[in-house]
């Protein structure tokens, strides 16, 4: 995620920073009833992989270093595995003057074999600072790690799919959405094929310990078919999954600002979703770490990834995109439903507290 130098993470977007508060007032919302289903991405392989990348062995993995180096040819590997193809043509690096894109290719077929659906996250972080690693375990080694675990899900439940998809992890995200711009104006693929975009950045870690497992889905408005098809998907058991207007995550202390790589390809009118936890308490310092990651949200996070990628791979009508298009009904259902989670999950700390209270006071006085 990219953020202001002077942001904290709780200050890097007012939608963050108040919902909890005004969470404990709400008297009424309505919960989304989205049907779940049991989660097909295994625990273990997620979280192997992100403590793989947050490893020491790729030393925060800053753009220009050898543990970037790393890092890129410890991608083409796990790309190969996933069995992912090179790019036609363009192979599995897409080199710019500040790092190195990693790409992978599924090819469709049929009519719709040309539109190209892209799911991409950015795998930089910030290396050392004073001797300290920074290792990126949530930002954004998770969205590297559900990415490539949904492809794996993706390849066993759609072999053959009608769309293609290029997956990508971007570099030097943290410098400025460098590595997703160059490919935003370079494609390795002619630009009008480029159906839609699905951008992850840090979503393992919880925004709030109110939230529990909450992945928060922003940007889809801007294509009423993408909005539409994120709302079918079945969430997995134990995930909620919000939606809301990508103005929403913009809108901070220091202005509107474009928080992730889902930017440039809004700038090229490419439909995008952006899925997310959240900022969090350890947004850029050293513990953001494998341990800050909650195994059940990224397995959720990527088991949903791979649904709605099976959906958009199939569904007949290619995306369209409306720059302008705000769905504010949608976002105050949005909001009123992260303020009844956040209620909720106070009035079940205030119950447990109290009841916990009751049993000490009757210990209290039993021993009179």
């Amino acid at each position: 995620m990219n953020c202001s130098p002077q942001a904290t993470p709780l200050t890097c977007s007012w939608f963050f920073l108040f919902l909890p508060v005004f969470g404990v007032a709400c008297a009424t919302a309505t919960v989304n009833t989205t049907v779940s289903a049991p989660s097909i991405v295994d625990v273990q392989t997620v979280m192997t992989l992100v403590t793989e990348l947050a490893s020491p062995t790729f030393q925060g993995r800053l753009p220009g270093t050898e543990g970037s180096q790393k890092a890129r040819d410890y991608l083409v590997k796990k790309f190969q595995d996933a069995g992912l193809e090179p790019v036609p043509a363009r192979g599995y690096r897409q080199r710019f003057a500040e790092g190195v894109n990693i790409m992978g290719w599924l090819p469709g077929w049929g009519p719709m074999a040309d539109q190209v659906i892209v799911v991409g996250a950015h795998y930089d972080h910030l290396g050392t600072k004073d001797g300290a690693l920074f290792p990126g375990a949530n930002d954004n080694a998770s969205g590297v790690a559900a990415m490539i675990a949904a492809v794996h899900a993706l390849k066993e439940a759609l072999p053959s799919p009608r769309r293609s998809l290029l997956v990508v992890a971007f570099d030097a995200e943290e410098q400025g959405l460098l590595g997703s711009k160059h490919f935003a104006k370079l494609p390795p693929v002619a630009r009008r094929r480029l159906a839609a975009a699905i951008i992850l950045d840090m979503v393992g870690t919880p925004a709030h310990s109110q939230w529990g497992d909450l992945l928060l889905v922003f940007g889809a408005e801007k294509s009423p078919e993408l909005e539409l098809l994120s709302n079918r998907i079945q969430s997995p058991d134990g995930l909620k999954v919000v939606r809301g207007g990508i103005h929403l995550m913009e809108n901070t202390p220091f202005g509107s600002m474009t928080l992730s790589d889902y930017g440039p390809f809004r700038d090229a009118g490419i439909p995008f979703a952006m899925l997310t936890s959240g900022m969090n308490a350890v947004y850029h310092t050293p513990n953001d770490t494998p341990s800050a990651v909650s195994p059940s949200l990224l397995a959720g996070s990527a088991t949903w990834l791979q649904r709605y990628l099976t959906t958009l791979l199939t569904h007949p009508s290619r995306p369209t995109f409306d720059r302008d298009r705000v769905d504010l009904i949608s976002d105050v259902r949005e909001i009123a439903e992260l303020l009844s989670i956040t209620q909720q999950a106070v009035g079940d700390a205030l119950a447990r507290a109290k009841s916990t209270l009751g049993k000490r006071l009757k210990a209290y006085y039993s021993f009179f």
